[in-house]
């Protein structure tokens, strides 16, 4: 167990340092690379990775993590340890090796179908574009190569070799990835090459199978195991013969059943999560131009850093203790218990949304109107005034930044207590959520066309992706996708608590807070702030809006230090108000809100406020 504890801690440890790396050279290639270079580094060939690899493996990961391992007939009793190495039945082991040939033919097909058919002709224009593209397809299938060993490390417990493959990977795409932006900053490609990224690529996918031959090979040595006996076999294994059948009556098979039809199961359900997660980068790069693409890309990048960093934690929390509170609510008999239950869970989930509330109004006030001088400071003049990254930036943040995150605890909910004819329900309304932002992008691209008063559809979306329009119609469009899917999760979490007490015959006294419905206070106006909180939010967007507007009619800075250390420059005393906006808006938080905010790092914690 102590191992175990320490291998997940290092996971995490590593998990961070390698976000954090990431977020590093992120920077380093804001800098150093153009808009059109970042654009397509991470649209259209993180799109790319992303289909090879999901599809090639996810499904068979999910089934494989399933399915138990034996540990070999040599293995003593002790070495059934998190460290110890395990070798699949023949069956078994071929099933974990189908990833290797799919993965390897997708790469090929995904790579020339680029290629051919799909790669804007500006692209082709750039320096050491098929280069870059074959080693970008090197990387993804030395990734697909490791893959068994991968999942036998996952399976044998061995989360420290993970741990230090995910981590030496990312070291390793950073250090390619900068040595080829520094060496061919000699060759006049002025950051319009995109060889550094397919380099970098290709550093992590040789890394993440050079740390895991190394590690299996250490560990196969420790237990008396050749790599061999890893390898697929040609042999059957005997199939378990089918209750009431005799002894030895099961029938020969090259690879578990099973294990086959599960993973050909998780195989659906992957393709159609990936391409319901992956429609905004589709709609990207069919509507916009590759340097409005790279505004949306660092756009993003910068949007989901305040994901990962602040509601993620947030929504994980809630997720397990909602997961661990709910199943108390099975029909156990004990309405006592099963009533402290349901309070705990609402409880929760009603301060983390009077939580989630005050966050999206700091979001909504503040990001619109300091982006620019945000971008200014970490990406530089040339994305904060060149680009449409301030508007996309501005929308993303205060749009679909606050859906994602009530969705993501909304869901969580009824992802914790409902039953299975309830979520094929909620399966449906993904798809008709799905269905509505293709149909959103369509209609409002349509519309900005018609617009623009060009001849066709092709010049009208040229003429808007100037401003970033394309982008920004891809935001609006998938925020009330996410939207929808929060309000029926909300409306569910209604219905599911009123029922539920009513089940319970609960009769608690309501707050003043609290709504006199049968649903113990978890209402809508349960989670509103007070008045002058709200108030005070209003009149601080106002004033920052204004002050924005000001600054616009002054010719753009040079740098960061020209537009903010100069204390009499229109942008820093925009900054400056901004912050003392920002703090009367905390101050506020903490003299009104103050319960909700103690009420909500309780909730987090797993306690229950009095």
């Amino acid at each position: 167990m102590t191992q175990q504890l320490s291998s997940a801690a290092s996971l995490i440890g590593l998990q961070v340092g390698s976000r954090l790396a990431t977020f590093v050279l992120t920077q380093v290639l804001v800098r150093l690379t153009s808009p059109e270079i970042f654009g397509a580094a991470h649209i259209h060939l993180e799109l790319l990775l992303a289909t090879v690899l999901t599809l090639s493996r996810e499904g068979f990961r999910g089934a494989l993590a399933r399915r138990s391992l034996s540990p070999s007939s040599s293995s003593s009793p002790s070495s059934s340890s998190p460290s110890s190495l395990h070798v699949r039945p023949p069956s078994l082991q071929n099933v974990a090796f189908l990833p290797v040939p799919l993965g390897l033919v997708l790469a090929v097909c995904a790579t020339l179908s680029y290629r051919t058919w799909l790669a804007p002709d500006e692209l082709r224009d750039h320096a050491h574009f098929d280069a870059a593209l074959a080693t970008f397809a090197l990387g993804a299938a030395l990734e697909v190569v490791s893959e068994p060993l991968y999942t036998l490390a996952i399976a044998s417990g061995r989360l420290g070799t993970r741990a230090w493959a995910e981590g030496l990977a990312v070291a390793a795409k950073g250090i390619g990835t900068l040595a080829a932006v520094f060496l061919l900053r000699h060759a006049d490609t002025d950051g319009r090459s995109l060889l550094p990224v397919g380099v970098g690529q290709a550093c992590y996918g040789a890394m993440t199978l050079a740390v895991l031959v190394t590690a299996t090979a250490q560990s196969s040595a420790s237990r008396g195991h050749t790599l061999a006996m890893l390898l697929p076999s040609l042999s059957r294994s005997q199939k378990p013969a089918a209750e009431g059948e005799g002894k030895g009556k099961g029938t020969q098979q090259r690879f578990d059943a099973q294990t086959m039809q599960l993973a050909t199961t998780m195989m659906r359900q992957t393709v159609v999560k990936h391409v319901l997660g992956e429609a905004d980068k589709f709609a990207v790069a069919r509507l916009a131009t590759l340097s409005d693409q790279g505004a949306y890309a660092l756009s993003t990048n910068y949007g989901s850093l305040v994901v990962r960093m602040l509601y993620q934690p947030i929504e994980e929390s809630a997720r397990i203790n909602l997961s661990r509170t709910l199943g108390s609510l099975s029909g156990s008999g004990d309405k006592k218990a099963e009533g402290e239950a349901l309070s705990s869970a609402t409880f929760l989930l009603r301060s983390l949304l009077s939580l989630h509330v005050l966050l999206g109004l700091f979001l909504v006030t503040f990001c619109p109107p300091l982006t620019r001088a945000l971008l200014l400071v970490v990406a530089g003049p040339r994305w904060a005034y060149a680009t449409p990254a301030p508007a996309i930036l501005a929308l993303y943040g205060s749009l679909a930044l606050p859906c994602m995150a009530f969705n993501g605890l909304l869901e969580g909910f009824l992802q914790a207590c409902a039953s299975p004819d309830q979520l094929r329900r909620y399966d449906r309304l993904l798809i008709l959520a799905s269905a509505t932002f293709l149909a959103l992008v369509a209609t409002l691209s349509y519309a900005s066309a018609a617009t623009a008063g060009t001849a066709t559809a092709r010049d009208k979306a040229g003429q808007g992706r100037s401003q970033g329009l394309g982008e920004q119609i891809v935001i609006v469009a998938s925020s009330v996708s996410i939207a929808m899917r929060a309000a029926y999760s909300w409306h569910f979490s209604l219905a599911y608590v009123k029922h539920a007490r009513q089940r319970l015959a609960l009769d608690e006294k309501p707050t003043k807070k609290e709504d006199s419905n049968d649903d113990g206070g978890f209402s809508p106006r349960a989670v509103l702030p007070h008045g002058v909180t709200v108030l005070t939010f209003l009149a601080s967007a106002a004033v920052l809006r204004w002050s924005e507007a000001t600054t616009r009619t002054y010719a753009p800075p040079r740098g960061w230090r020209e537009a903010l250390l100069q204390l009499d420059s229109p942008l820093a005393k925009h900054v400056a108000l901004g912050v003392s906006c920002a703090a009367l808006c905390a101050a506020c938080c903490i003299s009104l809100e103050g319960k909700t905010l103690r009420n909500a790092l309780n909730a987090i914690r797993g306690r229950r406020s009095s």
